[in-house]
């Protein structure tokens, strides 16, 4: 877990927004810390680690979780990951989930656009909702992605500022706009508007000025 700091949470709540930690799956730079013990159950079918995360999160005062999840699973296992999923939210917290994940449970190559695979791990169609949100990975803007995240939104009926969230990669961007994510930042807005098509997820915005 990557655990917000008492005070970044202070801060937060004070100003009337959520502070959240990430939980974070990737085979690449994370070896040896698979998603596969999230799934394990108890005799009465509960997620033991998702009781321990609810209970991490209400002890140190924090929000919810954003799961950053890079790592395949197996078609069986997507179920149980979004029961998972469920049971965090029904024990109070907030969960946001990261667009790299295939309802299949293979790794899409991270989209970047809100299509209907992405939207199941969101809403299930059979289960109801699982997470409350989803981060949009950073090329969003490339070709027709946002055309067709726009569509899909207003299709579906998402709420595009509260359950679809566009990444800026501030890390790598700066101020410069060293990064696609920051330098086609105006391809958010509408045409002629001050007005974005959806809300934003800064990664890391201190970089903006610190680099």
């Amino acid at each position: 877990i990557n655990m917000p700091n008492p005070a970044y949470t202070n801060a937060a709540h004070k100003n009337g927004v959520l502070s959240m930690g990430c939980v974070y799956f990737d085979p690449n730079n994370r070896p040896g810390q698979p998603l596969t013990p999230l799934l394990e159950q108890d005799e009465n079918g509960s997620f033991i680690i998702a009781e321990k995360l609810i209970e991490y999160a209400n002890w140190y005062g924090f929000d919810g979780y954003f799961f950053n999840q890079e790592e395949a699973i197996s078609a069986d296992e997507v179920p149980l990951y979004k029961k998972f999923i469920q049971q965090c939210r029904e024990g109070g917290l907030y969960c946001q989930m990261y667009d790299s994940l295939n309802n299949n449970g293979s790794i899409n190559a991270w989209t970047s656009t809100l299509d209907a695979d992405t939207w199941d791990l969101v809403e299930d169609d059979e289960i109801g909702s699982v997470n409350d949100s989803v981060f949009i990975s950073y090329d969003w803007s490339a070709g027709s992605k946002m055309a067709t995240s726009v569509a899909n939104m207003e299709a579906w009926g998402v709420d595009p500022y509260k359950q679809v969230f566009f990444g800026v990669e501030a890390n790598q961007g700066g101020f410069n706009g060293g990064h696609s994510s920051v330098s086609n930042l105006p391809n958010l807005y509408a045409e002629g508007t001050n007005n974005p098509r959806g809300s934003i997820a800064l990664f890391t915005p201190s970089d903006m000025y610190h680099r």
